[in-house]
């Protein structure tokens, strides 16, 4: 394994900044989203492996439909402690009168030569007016809100405070591409990878390539809302998520063959009071990529496919306190849910949530040969390596039963258009999708799968 370097360089804030502080800004939004398997290092051909440590701070604006327009400042450093490990300090203001901050600290090896790797994230905040979709709108008394044929005006508008804490571990099996070499390093040239440092995109055998990880998160969350219909509620989640994922594609963060399958069984522990009660999910999901090759404006092109299912059995599972069926169910913002950053990204943020949830999505990635922000040369010191169109389409709903039948009939349809950079390996996306119900921006960072 590569040893920390010892020196610390310090880089001139432009060069990094805007991937590292919209990172923040994605964590901030998404703390549940399970990032892509890592234990790796990305290095530029030409460039110093691994790169010497950076730490930055910047100020940011950005927009998202969760906090609307705000403003923040970032703090983050790379290669510090191990060459992988990085952490990233972020703190925020909206105009909905969101006040937030974060801390995440990501891909810390346990011991020399381990396979075991450590994250920790915290997030809290005061968050200004929000739309949940969740019952209680008498406007809606015979119906369920985020159910698939409810009401977009079935919602209830609240303010309040939320906390989270997870704590992932991750155990990198002795199989396939991670036998013999626990920490990869991936190369790429021109923002693409070189195919031969790639780790997978053949066959399907875990045993013979790609990597294969488990991962463990302890997790706990608290919301405090204050509704303007119906007061006070309290949404508490904690428990464990356990994963398997086996990255089988040629480069995680921008893939351009291979697959990836990935296998999760959430339990959650809590209490017996109403929005804190014991729940179960399980979920999969199967990403798939099919090269095209190289256009004559493109320097890759690439089909994208991704099936994901969520269920929760332990839906119909009750406990009775004080007279009141208290239901076995996940909080509105985990569960299976669809509309936002990731699935149905036409809909605003967990516009759909019910016992059981599929969403097929499908994506035509062009990058181009030449970056279109290359006329603009002030970004030069934003270090973009590549720019990417995408044209997008999903189907998918929710149902209060897991049947087959059921979610795959009147299905929700997001269609629409991306365009994504790459800048310094992350790559930052703004997704504008369409639905029966409107349109949305979703700005991220990292692909949606």
């Amino acid at each position: 394994m590569d040893k920390p370097i010892e020196a610390t360089v310090t880089r001139r804030p432009g060069r990094h900044w805007p991937a590292l502080s919209l990172l923040a800004v994605a964590l901030l939004v998404d703390a549940f989203k399970p990032a892509a398997a890592t234990a790796s290092l990305h290095c530029v051909e030409g460039r110093p492996c691994p790169s010497p440590p950076m730490s930055i701070w910047a100020p940011y604006p950005f927009y998202n439909g969760n906090v609307d327009y705000a403003v923040g400042v970032a703090y983050a450093a790379a290669g510090v402690i191990q060459p992988q490990f990085g952490f990233v300090a972020n703190a925020f203001v909206s105009s909905n009168n969101t006040v937030a901050a974060f801390l995440l600290a990501r891909d810390y090896q346990l011991g020399e030569d381990s396979r075991f790797f450590a994250d920790f994230s915290i997030f809290g905040g005061d968050f200004g007016r929000v739309q949940s979709f969740q019952n209680g709108n008498p406007a809606f008394p015979d119906e369920t809100a985020g159910s698939n044929d409810s009401s977009e005006d079935n919602y209830l508008e609240a303010e309040g405070n939320d906390i989270f804490l997870r704590m992932p571990i991750r155990y990198l099996l002795p199989i396939g591409a991670g036998r013999d070499e626990v920490i990869h390093t991936f190369r790429t040239q021109g923002g693409l990878l070189l195919k031969e440092t790639g780790t997978g995109g053949e066959r399907w055998n875990p045993f013979a390539g790609g990597r294969t990880m488990l991962e463990f998160t302890p997790f706990y969350r608290n919301q405090e809302l204050e509704l303007d219909i119906g007061g006070e509620r309290t949404l508490t989640a904690s428990g464990i998520t356990a994963r398997i994922d086996y990255d089988n594609t040629d480069w995680w963060n921008n893939p351009t063959e291979g697959s990836r399958t990935q296998f999760a069984v959430t339990r959650d522990w809590s209490g017996d009071e109403k929005g804190d009660t014991p729940w179960m999910q399980m979920e999969a999901q199967f990403s798939k990529f099919i090269s095209l090759g190289p256009g004559s404006r493109a320097q890759a092109r690439v089909l994208a496919f991704d099936v994901w299912m969520s269920d929760v059995p332990s839906w119909n599972d009750y406990q009775t306190r004080n007279g009141e069926r208290l239901f076995d169910r996940p909080p509105v913002y985990m569960g299976s849910a669809l509309g936002g950053l990731f699935r149905q990204r036409g809909f605003a943020t967990t516009r759909f949530s019910d016992r059981s949830a599929i969403n097929y999505a499908m994506e035509y990635r062009y990058t181009t040969a030449n970056s279109l922000l290359a006329r603009f040369r002030f970004l030069d010191k934003f270090g973009v390596d590549f720019t990417q169109l995408v044209g997008f389409m999903e189907v998918g709903r929710v149902a209060p039963e897991f049947d087959l039948g059921t979610l795959h009939e009147d299905m929700k349809l997001t269609y629409g258009l991306g365009i994504r950079a790459s800048a310094q390996s992350l790559v930052v996306r703004a997704d504008f999708g369409f639905s029966e119900e409107g349109g949305q921006i979703q700005m991220f960072v990292s692909q949606p799968f």
